[in-house]
């Protein structure tokens, strides 16, 4: 689901003004990307597909013998180097590479750099966890591949637009581009209203009483840009507790579960994977609910 909705996002990209949906259909703005017209929504909702076909691809090769890799726990490098070629005995692990290539640089073509941070976290903290055990050289070895295929397709595509947009991240523009100034007035809101908040979907009517910046006192936002922090204001303690135990509680049962080592931890490392993005993408955008 996630290639093909991938595939039509970058050939509707390169054959369509970048206003329209399915060649036909405006949109304010110019930030529609496949069927969606917020791309940050589009990156949000291939991250989610992205973890599970890690998950996926991390299961099918869990299953895989130690006895048939000889020397699998400490290879040479001469043999490390050659493990993504056992891929090529495996079509179905090789096509699952070949998706998430497709899917990771449909998401760097977005620009949406929510998006492509909650990547890097959420495949930080799964790879981190589930990098243990025999097969840890093969896994290695399949998503390097899918990280090769990905950057060939994105040189393929064109890198100067991509390369002067994440630059802002380590540059230190991007957080100056309209969030903080939001985010300022959220916290007078949270302030008057610390225990049950303002209320569900008023964000958007009360957040303008609070405005101590002139250059935006009479810009109107439909969302804070971070969906935690438009949580806290809206239900105030209560929800934010509420929504941080929902979290903490996720999350630690799926550690659990990798930990068991059982074949199937691969599928949830790879729900993690999915969640964390969702999670860490809220941190600075509105996600799909």
């Amino acid at each position: 689901n996630g290639a093909i909705l991938s595939l039509f996002a970058l050939v509707q990209f390169f054959s369509s003004p970048h206003h329209l949906v399915y060649w036909t259909y405006p949109s304010t703005g110019s930030s529609v990307f496949g069927p969606f017209i917020y791309r940050n929504h589009y990156a949000c909702y291939i991250n989610l597909c992205i973890g599970l076909a890690l998950g996926l691809l991390w299961t099918r090769q869990s299953d895989v013998p130690s006895q048939r890799v000889p020397h699998l726990t400490s290879p040479p490098w001469s043999e490390r180097l050659l493990l993504p070629l056992r891929l090529l005995h495996d079509p179905a692990a090789l096509g699952i590479c070949v998706a998430l290539a497709l899917m990771l640089s449909s998401v760097l073509f977005t620009l949406s750099r929510g998006g492509f941070l909650a990547l890097l976290g959420g495949f930080g903290v799964c790879f981190i966890i589930k990098q243990r055990g025999a097969t840890h050289f093969l896994r290695l070895g399949a998503v390097l591949t899918s990280l090769v295929l990905a950057g060939g397709l994105l040189s393929w595509f064109g890198l100067k637009k991509i390369e002067t947009r994440y630059a802002t991240l380590w540059e230190g523009t991007a957080l100056h581009e309209s969030r903080l100034p939001l985010w300022e007035s959220a916290f007078g809101i949270v302030r008057d209203f610390p225990v049950w908040g303002t209320g569900y979907g008023t964000c958007q009517q009360v957040d303008p009483l609070y405005r101590t910046n002139a250059e935006f006192a009479d810009f109107a936002v439909d969302h804070l840009h971070n969906d935690h922090l438009e949580l806290l204001v809206e239900s105030g303690m209560i929800g934010s507790v509420i929504s941080l135990f929902i979290i903490v509680l996720i999350a630690s049962r799926a550690y659990r579960a990798i930990r068991t080592g059982h074949p199937t931890s691969g599928l949830a490392a790879g729900a993690l994977f999915s969640f964390l993005t969702l999670v860490f993408h809220s941190l600075g955008d509105f996600c799909i609910h």
